[in-house]
């Protein structure tokens, strides 16, 4: 039903565009019917205003078509003598009703070209306000297009995907890779996410809402993609607690995770690797595990750890330092005492495997293990408790968890006491029923319910940077209308410097 909608008032909307550009070509004596040849009515638009003969070739670049699109609205308005800066706004913000609008107006006349080449033939007197006007109103909305509906550029701020991902690393992240996204929220300040920079304010009204909806795209999210979405559990661990739960899910934080498992799998960690309907799923070359590293005399070689990408221990993003030891508390003292004495001073080390051999023939060094949690092991402080975050029915932990089948569109599942907690979040958040239950009964909209059909598909997601990364262990599934794009590659990396080897890299 939504892509019928979708496509009906998609279809309309290019249907009065064309109709409006049919009776353009007629006013300035040419065949209307060429305004519905793709490609060929461009020609003709570009004709007519009078631009190169070429220029019209640049439309079939990816990208750039959009800026010259844009440009060409306001060059075909020009050319029927409407040089004011309300006419131009109109032609550019809304064509698929200013054209058709203007078409069928009796006094309408061609004009002429509006350029000869690239020199204006028709002399507008721009004031200084209106030289700043154009310009943002031609490479403003051409950006907003393509930041809204093809590519974005976006950050990573942590250190849940390193090494793969760095903190400092700015990407282009596609948004048509999986389908466009529709906005859901048009009333929006352009070019900010969800809050307004310098002050404490919502960059929105949701006054309006429209229903989700997505566009055919290249690829489905395919397992080992890594994915930006929209974290989903703001309203759980808000990321702007100031502003309050974020409800929508195209204003809620980007996050940028490895999507892990896919709508049906069977999904499983045992000991630290994940399972994939029973067998070993793919490990990610640069994954790393917090080491308990031992050594015979405390660090203090700082430059040397820099050079191997270790941070100072007070950064925000520390990826080593003393030991923690509170995070292991089934360990006891003795075990402690004995460890220190064997092998020296502890440290924790964030690493992938080919580190750890690196640091296993380091002088000093004693000893380099992972610590994982033993299965069943429940942490006895609550915000490291995983998802469902319910102890009792889930003996889970990051290392241990599971085994559980990914949601997906259309899959019925058996409700009980017992599982209820896992799917609540889903039924309830994600998909907007009423949801209230008890050890005797569940209820759906105020309706006894035993089972439940999924109306999206769910995705697991996991950062690389396996014991540092706030993901879907700890939150739950990322819903369908959460995910925003592909990145697609770092096209610029800093901290403390620049980093050219990191440059124009491909994401992989």
């Amino acid at each position: 039903m939504a892509d019928i909608l979708f496509f009906s008032v998609l279809g309309l909307l290019i249907l009065t565009f064309h109709i409006g550009l049919y009776k353009l070509f007629e006013i300035a004596g040419k065949p209307g019917i060429w305004a519905f040849i793709p490609v060929y009515n461009w020609k003709v638009w570009n004709e007519l205003t009078g631009r190169p003969k070429w220029f019209y070739l640049t439309g079939l670049i990816p990208v750039v078509n959009v800026f010259i699109f844009v440009g060409m609205l306001g060059d075909l308005i020009r050319s029927f003598g409407r040089t004011n800066l309300k006419s131009e706004v109109l032609a550019v913000l809304l064509p698929f009703f200013y054209l058709p609008w203007v078409a069928f107006r009796n006094e309408v006349k061609y004009t002429g070209p509006a350029f000869n080449g690239f020199k204006p033939l028709v002399i507008i007197k721009k004031t200084f306000f209106r030289e700043w006007a154009d310009a943002l109103l031609y490479a403003g909305t051409a950006a907003l297009f393509i930041r809204t509906f093809l590519v974005e550029a976006f950050m990573i701020p942590t250190a849940s995907m390193e090494r793969t991902m760095m903190v400092g690393d700015f990407l282009f992240v596609s948004k048509y890779n999986y389908g466009i996204r529709m906005p859901m929220i048009p009333l929006a300040v352009p070019f900010v996410h969800n809050k307004l920079p310098l002050i404490t304010a919502k960059s929105y009204l949701d006054l309006i809402r429209f229903p989700y909806y997505r566009s055919p795209g290249l690829s489905d999210v395919n397992r080992n993609d890594i994915v930006v979405f929209n974290y989903p559990a703001d309203d759980v661990r808000p990321n702007n607690p100031e502003l309050g739960p974020v409800a929508e899910p195209s204003l809620k934080e980007n996050y940028i995770k490895r999507c892990v498992a896919i709508p049906g799998d069977v999904f499983e960690v045992r000991n630290q690797q994940i399972y994939i309907n029973g067998a070993p799923g793919e490990n990610p070359k640069d994954m790393q595990f917090s080491h308990l590293v031992w050594s015979k005399v405390p660090f203090n070689n700082t430059k040397k750890l820099a050079e191997l990408g270790y941070r100072e221990p007070n950064d925000n993003n520390r990826n080593w330092g003393e030991y923690p030891f509170q995070m292991h508390p089934y360990l006891t003292m003795d075990t402690l005492r004995s460890w220190a004495a064997q092998y020296g001073y502890p440290y924790e080390f964030l690493m992938t495997e080919e580190m750890a051999e690196t640091f296993r023939h380091m002088p000093n060094i004693t000893r380099v293990e992972r610590l994982p949690y033993p299965k069943g092991y429940i942490p006895p402080f609550e915000q490291a408790w995983v998802y469902p975050q319910d102890t009792f029915n889930y003996k889970w932990n990051l290392d241990h968890y599971g085994p559980f089948t990914v949601p997906a569109r259309g899959a019925t599942v058996n409700l009980t006491p017992q599982n209820i907690s896992f799917y609540a979040r889903i039924i309830r958040d994600y998909e907007g029923h009423k949801l209230s239950y008890t050890p005797d009964q569940i209820l759906i909209d105020e309706k006894p319910a035993q089972q439940y059909t999924f109306q999206m598909n769910y995705y697991f997601m996991m950062g690389d940077n396996r014991n540092n990364s706030l993901d879907s262990r700890y939150w739950g599934f990322v819903p369908e209308n959460h995910v925003v794009g592909k990145p697609l590659l770092v096209f610029m990396s800093i901290e403390n410097g620049f980093r050219w080897d990191r440059l124009f890299k491909a994401v992989k």
